[in-house]
């Protein structure tokens, strides 16, 4: 296995606890297609679970209205965003799957409202959108789509 911190000769500048050509892959199988997971296990160090990305319900015609550029801000105690941007994120379809740029990653509706986190640090957690207001909300953020963005073409 190659990774690109050899290719730049960085990896023995950055000292890693363990070299990256002990990293290992396997795959295991679920009863359905949606159940298979590809285990990373780093010189047995940690290990990490990443589950086959489900299709969008609904297609996703249903959740273009999702696509687009967000300003994120604050969540204030009363639900509302704070007065001061600080950051910005993207939402697009790639391969027929919701990907929101950031730390957030690959997501998924799980009902006419909520999305979950597929991977990543926040994998497991879920995301609210608010149809009313087009706002997205996470943990302690508010996720504003940008005004006058045009929306994005899904990419198939």
């Amino acid at each position: 296995m190659n990774h690109w911190l050899y290719e730049l000769g960085l990896a023995d500048l950055l000292q890693l606890p363990v070299g990256l050509k002990e990293l290992e892959i396997e795959f295991q199988p679920g009863i359905e297609a949606d159940q298979d997971v590809m285990i990373v296990d780093f010189g047995d160090i940690f290990y990490e679970i990443f589950p086959r990305y489900p299709e969008l319900r609904g297609g996703a015609v249903a959740w273009e209205g999702l696509v687009g550029g967000y300003e994120r801000y604050a969540r204030l105690p009363s639900g509302d965003a704070g007065p001061e941007k600080l950051g910005e994120s993207e939402i697009t379809i790639e391969d027929g799957r919701l990907h929101m740029t950031g730390s957030i990653g690959p997501i998924v509706p799980i009902d006419e409202t909520n999305l979950i986190i597929l991977s990543g640090p926040f994998a497991g957690e879920t995301i609210t959108h608010d149809p009313d207001t087009g706002n997205i909300y996470h943990q302690g953020f508010v996720y504003k789509l940008r005004a006058n963005d045009t929306q994005a073409e899904p990419k198939e």
